[in-house]
């Protein structure tokens, strides 16, 4: 009996110790939001976890984007981008200027190139985007963990076009996707991890029924169209969080598909304490704030998809409005300066070649943005891998200066190329327009560019 019992604890004793060895030797596991993600490193540098950038960034909802030429690597959460630089992991990697949000330098240490695979650095962007992160060394488990969004407003406008737009305003960052069954014309976007304190309803022309729901968890947004309608939507960053815009319209079939495939982001100069120039008629950022929702109108209604980077008065940096305009057809920033009725200025991106457009330059760029490798041509190339061609900013300045000449009799004063950092995101696709206060308040200046913009986004910016 005593050799059964001493059998049966050394047993004991041996499981015991095989397991302890296994838990030692377990491999370390990274936990976003409970969702585990793969590739998780301690052995790159030393006191710091690093996973894999592409498993990370799914986790967040995120695309990450990786330059070997420039040895750098992006991630665009919800329109705001976050860069880190790209080193050899045979040696070492700098803790500050590595990493940047929204052209905003953070603590944190850069990705490591490891056996072909790029690694990012858990701590620095979890930390950035605002998460917390906590080891837990019983489980061999690194805990991300992100607050719940809050759904601080949701409101239908209405354009004089008759676009009805959603605007969904979150509080932090977060995962959503989108589902559209268009048999039913049935649209549905989940929020995960959203909070709202009541469910919300709304009636329109353009829909059928439309409702903003709390569930368990996450946030659902449905809303049924009426037959003949079609939908548009787009994320625009927000300081501390992000908005989801959906606009609802009437179909519009006569629509050329080279025009109705494009998408126009057009930027309000200025905006929040930056008022930009007064004049009589208002100050700057109030006078472009409302001719650009104007000309997004105008847009709409002429089947062109068009978004605005700020639709109130807020103040965006240079980055943000620059990251509005990745992936679209055309960008436009619009200002105010002091020209004669009937005359304006337009820049497309290029080196400067007056002193005139570099003082321009230095004016509407925000500050050390010539000198921040976040906002140049390295940039435009590599961390958002796209090919600037600077020729097709010329092409479409031209074009639209020819339209609005024969069109409406608007004159040019000035058509040429300057660095300016609002257009780097476009990647060349980019013009910054300058009227005057006087044409700003004036609707015909509104169907004017729009017709111009419809014709030259069709002809591809051909003279």
């Amino acid at each position: 009996m005593m050799d059964a019992l001493r059998k049966l604890a050394f047993l004991c004793i041996f499981l015991c110790l095989i397991h302890g060895l296994s838990v030692g030797l377990s491999q370390q596991q990274l936990v976003v939001n409970g969702r585990s993600v793969v590739g998780l490193t301690t052995s790159l540098v030393p006191g710091s976890s690093y996973v894999l950038a592409t498993p990370l960034g799914e986790a967040l909802g995120a695309k990450a984007v990786y330059d070997a030429s420039a040895q750098t690597l992006s991630y665009d959460f919800a329109g705001r981008l976050l860069s880190l630089r790209v080193f050899d992991g045979a040696g070492a990697v700098p803790s500050s200027g590595a990493v940047t949000v929204a052209g905003r330098s953070v603590a944190g240490q850069g990705a490591v190139l490891s056996g072909g695979n790029v690694y990012v650095p858990v701590k620095p962007i979890i930390t950035a985007l605002g998460g917390t992160v906590t080891y837990m060394e019983s489980q061999q488990t690194v805990m991300a963990v992100f607050p719940r969004a809050q759904l601080r407003t949701a409101r239908l406008e209405r354009q004089s076009s008759g676009v009805e737009r959603f605007v969904l305003e979150f509080s932090g960052l977060t995962t959503y996707e989108t589902y559209y069954n268009a048999a039913l014309g049935t649209l549905q976007v989940r929020f995960e991890r959203t909070d709202l304190a009541a469910a919300q309803q709304f009636t329109g022309a353009n829909f059928q029924s439309a409702i903003v729901t709390p569930n368990a968890g996450y946030v659902d947004f449905r809303v049924t169209l009426v037959p003949d309608r079609r939908y548009d939507s787009y994320t625009s960053p927000q300081t501390n969080g992000f908005s989801l815009v959906v606009d609802i319209f009437p179909e519009t079939s006569a629509t050329d598909n080279a025009v109705s495939d494009a998408s126009v982001v057009i930027d309000p100069g200025h905006g929040g304490q930056d008022v930009g120039l007064s004049f009589t008629e208002g100050s700057e950022a109030t006078l472009t704030l409302a001719f650009s929702q104007k000309l997004a109108e105008a847009l709409r209604a002429r089947g062109v998809n068009s978004r605005l980077t700020r639709q109130t008065n807020a103040g965006l940096g240079a980055a943000l409005r620059s990251q509005a305009g990745i992936g679209s057809s055309l960008f436009i920033s619009v200002h105010a300066a002091e020209l004669l009725k009937g005359q304006y200025n337009a820049y497309y991106l290029g080196e400067a070649n007056s002193a005139q457009t570099f003082d321009l330059a230095l004016r509407e760029n925000a500050a050390n943005a010539l000198q921040n490798p976040d906002t140049d041509a390295l940039r435009r190339r590599v961390l958002l891998n796209l090919v600037p061609d600077l020729s097709l900013g010329e092409a479409y300045g031209r074009g639209v200066e020819r339209e609005l000449a024969q069109v409406a009799g608007y004159r040019t004063n000035i058509l040429s190329a300057a660095p300016l950092a609002v257009l780097d995101g476009a990647a060349g696709r980019g013009l910054l327009l300058e009227f005057s206060p006087q044409d700003l308040v004036d609707d015909a200046l509104v169907e004017a560019l729009a017709a111009a913009l419809v014709t030259v986004l069709a002809q591809g910016g051909a003279n």
